[in-house]
Order: structure tokens, then C-alpha cells, then sequence
């Protein structure tokens, strides 16, 4: 398994968390965004804008479609604040 920045983690799913506005929901890196955590679009432009904002990236449209898991966000942000 890959290694990832716990503190990436850990923002990654408390912003999930704030968006879907649960905050006791049990989120894993392997937790898929459709299925596991019932994400839909308006969700994931939440947490994708806040996210760019944090870390100052930008997720181009087409990348977001491309995240279905948690690991898949913290992958992509971990790769561009190298």
C-alpha cells in the first residue's frame, strides 16, 4: 500500500465529513464516494472546491470524475503539493 500523509487524511475526510454534513460517519481510504458514502455531484464540487482551497490546487473536471474513493483524492492531492 502506498504511504500518504496522515494530516492529508485526516482533512480530506473531515471535509467529506462537513460537506455530507456527518459527522460521525466512518470514512476509510478505501470508502468509494458513490457507494460507501452516498456522495452525489453537488457533494463532490463541496468538498473538491474546499480542498483547492486548502492545499491552492486546481482539480480540473475531469479528474474529478475520475476519484471514486477516498485514496484516489488523498492520492491526487498528495501528487500535486509535492
Amino acid at each position: 500500500m502506498k504511504s500518504y500523509d496522515e494530516e492529508i487524511i485526516k482533512n480530506v475526510i473531515n471535509t467529506i465529513k462537513e460537506c455530507l454534513n456527518k459527522q460521525d460517519l466512518d470514512i476509510e481510504l478505501s470508502s468509494t464516494l458513490a457507494e460507501d458514502l452516498d456522495v452525489d455531484s453537488s457533494d463532490a464540487i463541496c468538498f473538491v472546491m474546499e480542498l483547492e482551497e486548502v492545499y491552492d490546487i486546481v482539480i480540473e473536471d475531469e479528474v474529478i470524475e475520475t476519484l471514486t474513493t477516498v485514496e484516489s483524492i488523498v492520492s491526487l492531492i498528495q501528487e500535486r503539493t509535492k
